[in-house]
């Protein structure tokens, strides 16, 4: 349909509206003449005449207004008013009502000038000409009373007329306020009534009674204010600046030359009278001149409240007050003419200033390249540098941490007022509370070096300002709130006033508050990953796994997240340190094969004996590791079966044949460095800073440093064998000619004469020990007010001033009196002649340090001390003498003979040995000495001047081993025979001896190898080690995939390692009719070897034998290394595939052999971990596992039951052989409906162990006696020292169901003898190569200086080269047989304990636990009555009892007499108890527990009134040499005491006497017997020999008195003792004793007969430290 909106049906609506607004005079309203100038309204299309508006039909309805906001607003506004907290004071007022204006006829009219009608004349109302006034009409056209009197106005239209008299009221406006700010509104001090700071600052002279213009921009010429004050008054400004110029303008033009510059100032005065500005003004500076005085002092009153503010020009002025008074001219003439106004403040600025402009810090002015277009030159430092000189380690004056940067970096904000201290964790709250305190190994060594404090920052500036607010921290609640307190480097929680924060993760570390037995709660801690510059994320041990897998598996390559043992750890000088190279040999790489074919090899360099200690496998062969790099593993199992067919069978039987298990393994062999680069980060470069290094290694790659390795092979100490192997090479003479050979032949009898060499007298250098030579120093030098522990100048240069006339002047004017100025003069005398140019004894000294070692036959080694006065605190008199001892090395190194300086080069190769030497401090100082500043002598005094030195207090000259020579060649002699019917033979042709034919290549293979080794590499990784690395240096130190793979030798020689794991050992010799293998044999490399089968190891996943079915090898296309320290051209990257077959088991430590099937549990290695039914590869003989024991004894012991239930699940298989059976035998077995009776006796057991206990008397006192006469009683001592199951519990029958325990010992087990008598033997090495032995000592007393010295030191070595073995040899296997000796006794005891144990027996059956009830019968032995036993039996339970009680006091008596707690009655008088005393009382029987680990001068054990002078001066000889340093003539005839039976023990009377004395003559050539010699015997025997006699007769008498007594000849024992203390009552135990029993089958259940039958089943040691249940040696 039509739109409803079209113009016909819109028409009524438009007259409508069109009548609202119509001119009156349209419409008639008016003026009824009034005619329209055109068709306004039509209808119909006729012309409309006033009043003749035709609206047809039309009905006017008012307009309906809405409701108003005013109409319903006020309930709405009283509702909110209500609804919000604060509103206006008394609620909202009625608001204003707006009435809308009604349209009336008086308002009506155009605003037109004229309106003519059509066909009307016009009435003209108002001139149509627009009109321009002059402000001068406006003020003066309209009168005070705002009417008009300008006709020109008055004719206007009302418009005009309304706006000029509104102008004229804004013209007055305007002056008025000008006339206001120029005076009422300038007077400051009315200002000040209402504001305190400007009355302030008007009585502190900072501001003025009278304030500026506050005009923004103001001309500086008259002309310009003259057309400023126009402009301000008039409104109207014009579109330009009296701002001249620029503000980016540069302030002057650079390369003016002199007149331009005279020019400029002239043009600059002259324009500051017309308004040009003077071209020196900065664009600051120009603009406060332009600026009004009033803004200018608001803007100064400003600066003035900072310290820093910028330094405005003579142009910023302020104004003065002269010009706020007579205004704006006088302002300027006063201001900027005459220079009486007040200049701006003048602080300091914050950087710069205007003599030094930041511009011209960076583009100076003479630059002159630059031109005017300022070009930087130089950095932002040159700014930073002028703003603040200190040194900042940060931004850009940082390192980055790959370059020794810190983890801390250079700056760390820190504050000494908080309670926050570094290293300390923080918990919830901010506690430190039970949280870490981190130890300063922890905490990076940099840290304190970055602290906020340390610097000195400027006064005022923004780091400054930062320090002052850390340092405001409170120490209150409020603390973690506290900015400053987020803003300090080392606080760990804060809190944002909502919310508690922390730098780093929020997770705690939870504390159980009873973790004794888990029922507490738990409570977090402390944030335990939370980083920050005191405790940073930069070291291993912060990680979130740190430890070894929980397990405590030591076989495993898991020793922590960090270390996987991928590569061999270096091993420290003990052979220890490393997790895989242990005991000489491998224990686990990551990812390893060996080669089991070097096992039978017994070719000289081809053995495992010959192997590097990270190539010897666990498992005797040839191991090689490899990194893991893109390592994949594949396997597959494949079952083989036999198919038989039969028919009329729809399916085939299946055989099963068996299982090959097979496997691929593919891996990268990658080199990425070369293997000279290792030996130069730690050898070559090691004395070089971290810097250093990584700059000559970036030099290296770089190929701008270069170095030959065999000139490093001349600067290091490569091993003796090699340089004299390399020595050989070089040296040897070509291969003899025939010629030769004849005359080599010819003068081979020939006596060679002998090279005269003159052997340099050591005795002219040793000589200056006596007096020592000392070196004096002034008061706390070198390097006052340090702790430094070494010294930044050498000696030399120190004394040239302290020994000068002008310093000995200043000391001698500080003497009391004459005689302490000549004490003074002798000691300056004394220094100034030893020390230390030429002519005095230093310098002499040195010329024969020189002469002692420049031929290279002798090795020099000095020892020092140093000491101080006692004027500073002792450990700062420590240090002061480490720099002293450093000081004098420096001069001693650096020293000059003849203008040139060999030392140093002497102290590199070892020919000098210059050791740290002793720090005394004050230790040697007199008491006397004052230790306070206020007292001269503790300074200046000759005793304070003595305590200040250093002195060389040893001289030890030993001479090198003599080279070895070349053996002469000497051709085999040829016998020929020639027969008579043949012509004479062909000349025989020599066959000579193969020379090596290239001399160079072995010597660089003999360097390399002995230089850089893999087994040298890589340092084992540590929690404290950092994982993010500051140098070259620390990437090469640790093995890390990302930073290491292998060298070129490192491929090479693991592809040709690859190659060998598929080929045979060497062929295995056949034997010579001798039965000798044929080992000279040529075919070596025959397929009949031993088969290369591999042991391969992944992780701990994989670890079984292989054999290797295919090796290829294939390798990236043109990646060749081309470098020249590698070994030539050759692959980098070598991709391998290996095809294999597993073999057998795996094991956790090794493969298993055993051959698995569907119930073994062996398929990988790691398995025996978790699952108990895998067998074990790591048992408890291993050493680790021993450790683990001995350190989990509580463990151990509050699951010992659960353990021992497991053993016996473990060992069922194993105890089959004894199912059944017994303790005692049963006989009468009788079977009844409720189970089993009968009747067992004990006779066999108890018999057996009457045996063991006599075998036990008598084994141990042989072992005991044969310590002692064969050695001595000192090692008797050592090898007792420590033992193992000593004490125990003897459980003894009371009668049927009833027991009581007994406390027992045993002699025990010895443990670590080998370890002790090492030590004893290092030791003393230790003092002989010290040159302080006795014998040693008791020679140099006469012989000081005399070469013999040397002679007497090697004839000892020897001799303790060759004791070593034997003792060890005899003194361990004596502990071993003790050992084997007691374990052959204590599991009877065990049987006996357990039958005694309330009557209890049983047997192991198919792993079940039966138990038998016993009971006693009333009818015993006959032999078990009075008066044959001390107590008759009342059944046969109790007999048992008795009987096994009266042999364990016999035990216990001969223990005790042993162990010193029991004595021995001498009952028969035989040899032992001569001159013993008829008691041997516990302190004169000999203890043989001693303490330490061997017998040492404190704890040596001497007979009572024994040797005649201190053992402890002789003990080592005695000890080691034993009897060899025994003479019987000096028994003979020096002592009065009867030894015979010693004599005749160690075979003395047979010449067994004094043999090291024999050698000692003849090695020194000795041709008398010499004093020293005499004394030396002497005092060694007679301080002994009395000791071993005694001891070794008081054992004889526990021999006779005990074993001998109570062991029959039958080799048992039937005599008990009554106590354990000899009382000479004993009661006979009969062999005939059957001890029977009445049992019963006990109903299955858990006690503690099952537990103790489980642990006699199982024969595996208890893990205590008792002597039951012990079946194994440990």
């Amino acid at each position: 349909m039509a739109s409803e909106l079209t113009f016909k049906a819109t028409e009524n609506l438009r007259k409508q509206i069109l009548s609202r607004n119509l001119d009156g005079n349209a419409l008639g309203l008016v003026d009824p003449n009034f005619t329209p100038t055109g068709t306004l309204l039509t209808n119909g299309g006729g012309t409309e005449f006033p009043g003749q508006i035709v609206i047809s039909s039309f009905r006017d309805f008012g307009v309906v207004d809405l409701p108003t906001a005013l109409d319903i607003g006020e309930f709405f506004l009283d509702q909110l008013y209500l609804a919000n907290k604060y509103g206006p004071v008394g609620g909202f007022d009625d608001l204003t009502e707006i009435n809308t204006i009604i349209l009336s006829t008086t308002n009506l009219g155009l605003y037109t000038d004229s309106f003519t009608p059509p066909g009307g004349n016009g009435i003209t109302s108002h001139n149509s000409v627009a009109k321009c006034y002059s402000p001068g009409q406006i003020l003066l056209g309209v009168t005070a009373e705002g009417l008009l009197s300008d006709p020109a106005l008055i004719d206007d239209s009302l418009l005009q007329q309304v706006g000029a008299i509104q102008l004229k009221k804004e013209f007055e406006y305007r002056i008025g306020q000008e006339l206001e700010q120029q005076t009422i509104g300038r007077l400051n001090f009315l200002e000040g009534f209402k504001d305190p700071f400007q009355a302030a600052d008007i009585l502190s002279g900072r501001d003025s009674l009278i304030e500026r213009d506050f005009h923004i921009t103001m001309p500086k010429s008259l002309i310009g204010k003259g057309l400023d004050f126009v402009s301000r008054l008039t409104g109207v400004y014009l579109p330009f600046s009296y701002i001249p110029g620029d503000y980016f303008e540069i302030e002057e033009p650079r390369g003016l030359g002199t007149v331009g510059k005279i020019v400029s100032d002239i043009t600059g005065i002259l324009g500051s009278l017309i308004g040009i500005p003077r071209r020196r003004q900065s664009p600051s500076d120009r603009f406060l001149e332009y600026t009004g005085g009033g803004q200018k002092s608001q803007l100064f009153k400003a600066i003035r409240y900072n310290k820093y503010g910028p330094q405005y020009g003579e142009g910023a002025q302020a104004q003065t007050a002269i010009g706020a008074v007579f205004g704006e001219v006088i302002d300027f003439v006063g201001g900027g003419i005459l220079g009486v106004g007040n200049y701006p403040p003048n602080p300091p600025q914050y950087v710069g200033s205007n003599r030094s402009k930041i511009v011209d810090m960076t583009s100076p002015p003479d630059n002159t390249y630059a031109g005017e277009n300022y070009v930087p030159v130089y950095g932002p430092d040159e700014v930073a540098k002028d703003f603040d000189d200190t040194d900042y380690r940060f931004g850009l004056n940082g390192k980055a941490y790959a370059n020794k940067g810190t983890v801390p970096g250079g700056f760390s904000w820190f504050g000494t007022k908080g309670d926050q201290l570094p290293g300390t964790s923080q918990g919830p709250g901010g506690s430190t509370d039970g949280t870490t305190v981190y130890t300063d190994q922890e905490i990076p060594p940099q840290f304190n070096d970055t602290k906020s404090t340390n610097y000195g920052m400027r006064e005022g500036s923004i780091l400054e300002v930062t320090q002052q607010i850390v340092e405001s921290v409170p120490k209150s609640a409020k603390r973690l709130k506290h900015v400053g307190h987020a803003i300090s480097q080392v606080s760990k929680v804060f809190n944002d006033g909502y919310k508690e924060l922390t730098k780093g993760s929020r997770v705690r570390r939870f504390e159980n508050t009873d973790p004794t037995d888990g029922n507490g709660v738990e409570i977090g801690k402390e944030y335990c990953r939370v980083w920050t510059k005191d405790v940073p994320y930069w070291t291993y041990g912060r990680l979130q796994k740190t430890e070894m897998n929980i397990r405590k598996e030591t076989y495993s390559v898991l020793d922590s997240p960090f270390n996987l043992n991928i590569a061999p750890w270096r091993t420290d000088e003990s052979g220890t340190g490393s997790s895989n190279i242990v005991d000489g040999k491998v224990k686990k790489y990551m990812f390893s094969l060996e080669n089991l074919a070097w096992r039978t090899s017994r070719e000289k360099g081809l053995t495992y004996d010959d192997l590097p200690a990270c190539e010897k496998g666990s498992n005797g062969g040839r191991v090689m590791w490899f990194p893991p790099y893109d390592l994949q593993v594949d396997e597959a199992s494949n079952a083989n079966w036999t198919t038989n067919n039969f028919i009329g069978r729809p399916e085939p039987i299946y055989s099963y044949n068996n299982t090959d298990r097979t496997g691929t393994l593919r891996f990268k062999v990658v080199v990425d460095h070369p293997s000279i680069l290792n030996m130069l980060v730690r050898k070559e470069l090691n004395k070089l800073t971290d810097e250093e290094v990584n700059a000559i290694v970036d030099s290296f790659f770089a190929g701008c440093k270069k170095y030959d390795i065999y000139d490093l092979a001349r600067k290091w100490n490569i091993r003796a064998d090699i340089i004299t192997e390399i020595e050989t090479i070089l040296n040897s003479p070509t291969p003899p000619t025939e010629e030769d050979v004849q005359e080599i032949v010819t003068t081979t009898n020939d006596e060679v004469p002998q090279e005269e060499t003159t052997e340099y007298d050591i005795g002219l250098l040793t000589s200056y020990e006596s007096p020592q030579l000392q070196f004096f120093f002034e008061n706390d030098f070198p390097d006052p007010d340090t702790t430094r522990t070494t010294s930044t100048s050498p000696f030399n240069i120190l004394a040239d001033t302290y020994y000068s006339t002008t310093t000995q002047g200043i000391y001698q004017a500080q003497q009391p009196n004459e005689t302490q100025k000549g004490r003074l003069n002798v000691f300056f005398d004394e220094a100034t002649n030893n020390c230390c140019g030429e002519g005095t004894r230093f310098h002499d000294f040195m010329v024969e340090l020189n002469n002692a070692v420049k031929d290279g036959k002798n090795i020099v080694k000095l020892s020092f001390i140093g000491g101080a006065s006692n004027l500073a605190p002792a450990a700062y008199n420590i240090n002061l003498s480490q720099r002293r001892l450093d000081s004098v090395k420096q001069m001693m190194k650096n020293y000059s003979i003849a203008g040139e300086t060999p030392f140093g080069d002497y102290i590199d190769s070892g020919d000098i040995i210059l050791p740290a030497g002793s720090a005394l401090g004050e230790g040697l100082c007199p008491d006397d000495v004052p230790d306070t500043t206020s007292n001269v002598n503790s300074i200046y005094n000759a005793s304070a001047c003595d305590c200040r030195y250093v002195a060389i207090s040893g001289i030890d000259v030993e001479a090198k081993a003599p080279d070895e020579k070349e053996p002469v060649y000497v051709p085999p002699v040829v016998d020929t025979f020639v027969r008579a019917d043949r012509p004479d033979p062909t000349p025989v042709t020599l066959k000579k001896p193969t020379k090596i034919t290239n001399t160079r290549r072995e010597i660089a293979i003999n360097l390399l190898q002995n230089m850089v080794t893999e087994c040298d590499y890589f340092d084992i990784l540590k929690k404290d080690n950092p994982f993010i690395y500051d140098s070259l240096k620390d990437k090469f130190k640790y093995f890390q995939p990302a930073f290491h793979a292998i060298t070129p030798e490192g491929l090479n020689s693991r592809l040709t390692f690859l190659n060998q794991c598929v080929r045979p050992g060497a062929t295995i010799p056949t034997k010579l009719p001798t039965g000798e293998l044929d080992t000279n044999t040529d075919a070596k490399n025959t397929s009949f070897g031993a088969p290369p089968v591999c042991v391969l190891r992944i992780g701990d996943f994989y670890h079984t034998k292989i054999v290797i079915q295919q090796l290829s090898i294939s390798y990236d296309e043109n990646l060749f290394d081309i470098n020249p320290e590698g070994i030539g051209v050759q692959p980098m990257i070598a991709s391998v595939n290996l095809t294999f077959n597993y073999i057998g088991g795996q094991g956790l430590k090794g493969p298993v052999e055993r051959l698995q099937n569907a119930l073994s549990f062996n398929y990988y290695g790691n398995t025996e971990m978790y699952d108990k039914r895998a067998v074990f590869t790591v048992t408890d003989e291993d050493p680790d596992e021993q450790a683990w024991l001995e350190a989990n004894q509580d463990l151990i012991g509050q699951i010992g039951e659960d353990l021992d239930d497991v053993a016996a699940d473990e060992e069922n298989t194993d105890t089959s052989s004894q199912d059944g059976q017994t303790i005692g035998d049963r006989v009468d077995v009788t079977q009844t409906a409720s189970g089993e009776t009968g009747f067992i006796k004990y006779k066999q057991v108890f018999n057996e162990y009457a045996i063991k206990s006599a075998d036990y008397l008598q084994a141990t006192s042989r072992e005991l006696e044969a310590v002692m006469t064969t050695r001595n009683y000192g090692l008797l001592q050592v090898l007792m020292a420590e033992r193992k199951f000593t004490t125990g519990t003897y459980t003894i029958s009371t009668g049927t169901g009833a027991s009581t325990d007994q406390g027992g010992t045993l002699l025990g087990q010895p443990s670590l003898v080998a370890d002790k008598i090492n030590t004893m033997f290092d030791d003393y090495e230790t003092q002989v190569k010290a040159h302080n032995t006795y014998i040693q000592r008791k020679h140099e007393l006469i012989f000081p200086t005399n070469g013999r010295k040397r002679k007497l030191k090697n004839l000892l070595l020897d001799k303790l080269d060759e004791a070593r073995y034997q003792v060890l040899t005899e003194i361990d296997g004596a502990g071993t047989n003790l050992a084997d000796i007691q374990i052959g006794l204590t599991p009877y005891i065990s049987k006996l304990n357990v039958v005694n144990t309330q009557g209890c027996d049983g047997y192991i059956e198919n792993g079940k636990i039966t138990t038998l009830s016993l009971s006693g019968l009333v009818t015993t032995h006959s032999s078990s009555v009075v008066p044959q036993q001390i107590v008759q039996p009342t059944e046969t339970m109790q007999e048992l009892g008795n009987d096994y009680k009266y042999l364990i006091n016999v035990m216990e008596y001969y223990v005790g007499a042993l162990n010193g707690t029991n004595g021995v009655t001498c009952s028969i008088n035989e040899l032992p108890c001569e001159n013993a005393s008829s008691s041997l009382h516990p302190e004169e029987s000999g203890d043989l527990t001693k303490t330490g680990k061997y017998v040492s001068p404190t704890q040596f054990e001497v007979a009572p009134n024994g040797g005649t002078l201190i053992a402890e001066d002789m003990a080592m000889e005695y000890l080691i040499f034993s009897n060899e340093i025994i003479t019987k003539d000096i028994i003979d005839t020096q002592s009065t005491e009867n030894f015979y039976y010693y004599q005749d023990v160690f075979g003395l009377d047979q010449g067994k006497n004094g043999s090291l004395w024999d050698e000692i003559y003849d090695k020194l050539g000795m041709t008398y017997d010499e004093e020293w010699f005499i004394n030396a015997r002497k005092d060694l025997t007679l301080a002994f020999v009395k000791n071993e006699d005694y001891y070794l007769k008081n054992l004889q008498a526990i021999k006779e008195q005990i074993v001998n007594r109570f062991v029959t000849d039958s080799g048992t024992i039937t005599d008990g003792l009554n106590t354990t203390t000899d009382s000479l009552e004993t009661s006979f135990v009969s062999e005939d004793k059957e001890r029977k029993m009445y049992y019963v089958k006990d109903i299955p259940g858990v006690g503690a007969c099952e537990t103790n039958l489980q642990k006699l089943s199982s024969e595996v040691n208890t893990p205590d430290d008792t002597f039951n249940f012990k079946f194994n040696r440990i």
